[in-house]
């Protein structure tokens, strides 16, 4: 039996919500793996397992079976057994509504809660990628092999005369040579004439790195109280641009959210009145309806502080 049409739709917009985190296993099977982003210090927290089973009846008269894992060990003031009750607690909350959305955010405040990476587990591995991409930086291929490169040593290793003498020595070898010796003295350069080589390089490739992906959510299937057809945001909506925050409080079920993963927000209401209408992804698409929110921990606080409506 195939999935409802609130299925169908809840599904497309998590995979919208979450693009390289959702892995659908079967129809009706699904695996998420949800991890929150490191903080402003650069702490990064563990991960979260999540595998979906959706009945037939889901979601009007059937919840998903969810099995939860922490793989990998690295956990701090949180096991298996809370998460699963705070998978418990999210399904509760949802019943009769699509939950899938509901169930990967509380899971992802609880990792920021109680699952942030000791820096002992997060050294090692930073510091091996970083190695991995200074090698990378400094690697010799057969476009740097036209003097610009030996110019460049020269420069930054002015005040060595033995390695400018082996730079003078490897201008004169043939290519395949030429490379081999190259990446010889890229080894000997210490991190400051790492950086002093590469520098410029590096700001140039920031500037084209790919934005990241922005969520695209499925249409509405709610109106605010009012009537009004709802639109879908990736960041915070335009009307709000005097407003300070990354977060939102759903009017459906009262919970915070975050701008970036999406909100479906009401601009006439907004327009007529500076009355704010806003709902999460899960409440958007699900048939839960219109209703007031009794506001979450953000309660738009972190629009210039102003009471809703």
């Amino acid at each position: 039996m195939p999935l409802s049409e609130d299925a169908e739709v809840e599904l497309e917009a998590l995979d919208g919500i979450f693009p390289e985190a959702v892995e659908r296993l079967a129809p009706q099977r699904l695996r998420l793996r949800l991890s929150p982003e490191p903080d402003n210090e650069g702490c990064r927290f563990a991960e979260a397992v999540l595998e979906f089973e959706l009945p037939d009846e889901y979601p009007a008269t059937a919840q998903p079976m969810v099995t939860a894992t922490l793989p990998g060990g690295a956990v701090v003031g949180g096991s298996e057994e809370d998460l699963l009750s705070v998978v418990e607690a999210a399904l509760a909350d949802t019943v009769g509504n699509v939950a899938l959305f509901t169930v990967a955010e509380a899971v992802r405040d609880w990792l920021r809660e109680h699952c942030r990476l000791p820096p002992e587990a997060i050294e090692p591995e930073a510091a091996k990628q970083q190695d991995c991409e200074e090698m990378d930086d400094l690697d010799v291929d057969s476009s740097d092999l036209d003097g610009e490169l030996i110019e460049a040593l020269q420069e930054v290793l002015a005040g060595d005369k033995d390695r400018l003498r082996e730079l003078r020595r490897i201008k004169s070898l043939d290519t395949a040579e030429q490379r081999q010796a190259l990446r010889q003295v890229l080894k000997t350069l210490s991190a400051e004439e790492r950086e002093a080589l590469v520098g410029s390089d590096s700001e140039s490739d920031s500037a084209k790195e790919e934005p990241a992906r922005m969520v695209q959510l499925a249409p509405a299937q709610i109106d605010c109280p009012a009537g009004h057809e709802l639109g879908a945001f990736s960041s915070r909506p335009p009307d709000y641009r005097k407003f300070d925050g990354d977060l939102y409080t759903c009017d459906v079920c009262g919970r915070d959210g975050e701008y970036r993963y999406g909100v479906y927000h009401c601009t006439k209401c907004f327009q007529q009145g500076g009355r704010q209408f806003d709902a999460c992804p899960s409440c958007g698409i699900s048939a839960r309806g219109s209703k007031g929110g009794r506001g979450g921990k953000a309660n738009k606080a972190s629009k210039s502080k102003q009471r809703k409506r």
